[in-house]
């Protein structure tokens, strides 16, 4: 530990140490005042990529001037390294808080969300994303004011410093999933991850964890995270649905802004006061409202409209309104007959009502010929094509989101009917982009339903179908299903991978030999679901029994065979394709497979 940093910092204790370095408590003398000086090991500070990373750490966080953001008053050389010398802020870190108390009060979990949420809010506004925001980077002081630290892997939106090709730096447990893919990395990412810090502090662990950074990162793309208040009953309905909002998979269902999130987190507390140490209550940070643009990748999708949303702050109450005190006119105006007809007085003198009932005259002429206008131009609209069109485009514009989902949904059904599949599924598709916040789930149900009926022509479409099913069901530990779905969009579509972490795990699952307990519980599913059919009886519950029935043993081709038939009854074409496809691999007996052979050869 070095004694004398520059000559006038004076070290007196080491607090912290990390990837890229070592953090010291100091004096400045010359100022007679505590501060923080993270040093660059040597080691690092030798390779040029990681210098110009500590270099953009102070460039970048010496021109946030926020109270919930660690300060920084300079940077140093020392030796072979340098140093930034910061505020030296008093507590701990928000990891250190939840390893000592497991979960937080909710009070102190919503006051520290919010006070980060302004502090991105802020960061945003001058085009800093932060990429690693985690409880280790929040401290929180013994008042309760948070800070944010760590700025070491941040970046400008335009900055040409590059991590690895395609892939975004940060803590996986608190990635989001554009920074997993490495695309459309923005302000939306760093509430993400504040999202997942209030999951922790609240329910005493993150929402996703696994054996590696890949099961991890994988869990972020794909599965939906388990409600906070099954682990911790004690969190309000309230909280819970503002945390939850903020891990949503896609950007256009999260908060959109700091702003946004930090006022759904005050209204919990019951305060139109942002809660945000020593900041007026009335002070706006420019642009920090508007949603940061999205940086390198593009979908190719039509990119969808801003967002109109509705403030959810409860802060749209209107002010009170004061009459204004009476005037006192600087002239005489002159008395009115009571017929408000012909004022008492000389008419050269400017009298207001004459020019009033002029305009009045006026603007009811304006009103008769713009009626008239009107009328004559529906009338030509209605007698030619072009204004069919046009009419129809000035009724789609009235109506609401949610009443043109319902309209596409009947037009989809029709052309479902008439055979045109893929203009159904393609109606869908242009409303999901145009529309990612109505109802997504059922929209991709219907598209998932049309899909399946699609003939084994569209053989890319139905695998990337199978494989998205097949990581569902991976993701809900139906190891069985997930390989039958997965395996059969490689044998549909060759071309397709399978995930390099999916397949060990499915591998070494189903070499274990089902336990006598699980096939006892598959042949009573089997029983129940078998009995429902044979009734005429094709539900939710006997799906879930036949799906229960080939987890438990995955080994009985009958079992397969069952399913099929469901889905082939269902008009699930495609899904009847893959589950005979596995009961054909288990090896039946001649007669079940010729059985099998012909169910195929109806659906084909």
């Amino acid at each position: 530990m070095p004694d004398i940093i520059a000559d006038k910092y004076e070290v007196l204790e080491t607090i912290g140490r990390g990837g890229m370095g070592t953090v010291y408590k100091a004096r400045q003398r010359n100022l007679d005042r505590i501060v923080a000086i993270k040093m660059l090991s040597e080691e690092l500070a030798s390779d040029p990529e990681f210098r110009a990373r500590f270099q953009q750490e102070a460039t970048v966080v010496a021109r946030l001037n926020h109270p919930n953001i660690v300060q920084v008053h300079d940077i140093e050389t020392h030796q072979n390294t340098f140093c930034i010398i910061m505020e030296y802020v008093d507590g701990e870190n928000l990891q250190a808080k939840i390893d000592r108390d497991v979960t937080l009060s909710e009070k102190e979990v919503v006051a520290i969300g919010a006070q980060v949420s302004r502090a991105l809010a802020y960061a945003h506004s001058k085009g800093i994303i932060h990429r690693d925001i985690k409880p280790d980077n929040i401290h929180v002081t013994p008042k309760g004011v948070a800070k944010v630290m760590d700025f070491g892997i941040a970046r400008f939106l335009d900055s040409k410093l590059k991590t690895q090709t395609g892939i975004s730096m940060g803590t996986p447990k608190f990635m989001s999933p554009e920074q997993v893919t490495g695309k459309n990395v923005d302000g939306q990412t760093d509430l993400y991850s504040l999202g997942i810090c209030l999951y922790y502090c609240l329910a005493g662990r993150p929402p996703f964890d696994g054996e590696n950074a890949i099961s991890v990162a994988t869990r972020h793309l794909y599965e939906q995270p388990e409600p906070p208040s099954r682990l911790n009953p004690s969190i309000s309905p309230a909280v819970e649905a503002v945390v939850l909002k903020a891990l949503e998979k896609q950007k256009a269902s999260r908060y959109g802004t700091g702003v946004e999130m930090a006022e759904a987190l005050e209204s919990v507390l019951g305060t139109r006061t942002p809660v945000r140490a020593g900041v007026e209550a009335d002070e706006v940070y420019a642009g920090a409202t508007r949603k940061m643009p999205s940086q390198g990748y593009s979908s190719g999708l039509p990119t969808p409209a801003p967002l109109e949303v509705e403030d959810e702050s409860g802060y749209n109450t209107p002010v009170p309104r004061t009459e204004p005190a009476a005037i006192t006119p600087s002239r005489s105006i002159p008395e009115l007959d009571p017929d408000f007809r012909t004022p008492r007085g000389d008419l050269t003198t400017g009298d207001p009502t004459r020019s009033f009932r002029l305009s009045l005259i006026f603007f009811g002429a304006l009103v008769f010929f713009a009626v008239l206008l009107l009328i004559l131009l529906v009338i030509w609209l209605q007698n030619s094509n072009s204004g069919d069109n046009a009419l129809t485009e000035f009724s789609n514009r009235s109506i609401t989101p949610v009443e043109r989902l319902n309209t596409i949904d009947v037009a989809a059904d029709k052309l479902v009917a008439d055979g045109q599949l893929m203009e159904a599924r393609r109606r869908w598709l242009d409303f999901l982009s145009r529309n990612p916040d109505v109802e997504p789930a059922r929209v991709a149900s219907e598209v998932s339903a049309i899909e399946t009926r699609l003939p084994l022509a569209q053989s890319k479409i139905l695998a990337e179908r199978r494989q998205r099913i097949g990581r569902n069901y991976f993701n809900q530990d139906r190891y069985a299903m997930a390989s039958a779905y997965l395996n059969a969009a490689v044998d549909l579509f060759p071309q397709m991978t399978t995930g390099t972490y999916e397949q060990p795990i499915l591998q070494r699952s189903l070499s274990v030999p089902p336990t006598p307990d699980n096939v006892q519980e598959a042949q009573e599913s089997f029983s129940q679901a078998q009995a429902q059919m044979d009734g005429q009886v094709w539900n939710t519950e006997t799906l879930k029994l036949l799906i229960s029935a080939v987890t438990n043993d995955y080994t009985k081709p009958q079992y397969w065979k069952a399913l099929g038939d469901f889905f082939s009854r269902t008009d699930a074409i495609d899904d009847a394709r893959v589950m005979y496809g596995e009961a054909l691999k288990k090896n039946p007996d001649p007669a079940l497979s010729q059985s099998i052979r012909q169910a195929l050869d109806k659906i084909q």
